[in-house]
């Protein structure tokens, strides 16, 4: 997964729901409202900012997850850092250049979400 993931996924699931879009606010919309739940279940994305030049989205830990692992925390840094490159890789879909990704908001340096500015232009 990460910046690859479009390398193996062009031909899955996630992979057709993407290159549905036709823009980079298309393409980030299809990600979380309809791929997000073939990737990753332990997080719930949502949109916060949506755009023609980039778009801001959140992943909060799945009350369930929170529940099952006794923790606010699931995951890892690491895992977040993939979950940037998977986003940074969704405009590949549309044979577009990669995004640019910052995590500005992280669950684990105490935040209660992560959150991930996205810029696709």
């Amino acid at each position: 997964m990460g910046a690859y993931s479009a390398v193996t996924n062009r031909e899955s699931p996630i992979g057709r729901i993407l290159a549905r879009g036709r823009d980079g606010a298309e393409v980030y919309q299809l990600m979380i409202e309809e791929a997000s739940t073939l990737y990753d279940r332990n997080f719930d994305y949502a949109i916060r900012t949506l755009n023609a030049e980039g778009c801001t989205v959140t992943a909060k830990p799945s009350q369930l997850v929170q529940d099952i692992m006794r923790t606010h925390r699931p995951g890892s840094l690491g895992a977040c850092a993939t979950r940037a490159g998977v986003f940074e890789s969704a405009m590949t879909y549309i044979q577009a250049p990669a995004s640019h990704v910052d995590e500005i908001r992280c669950v684990h340096r105490g935040d209660p979400v992560c959150e991930y500015r996205i810029r696709y232009v």
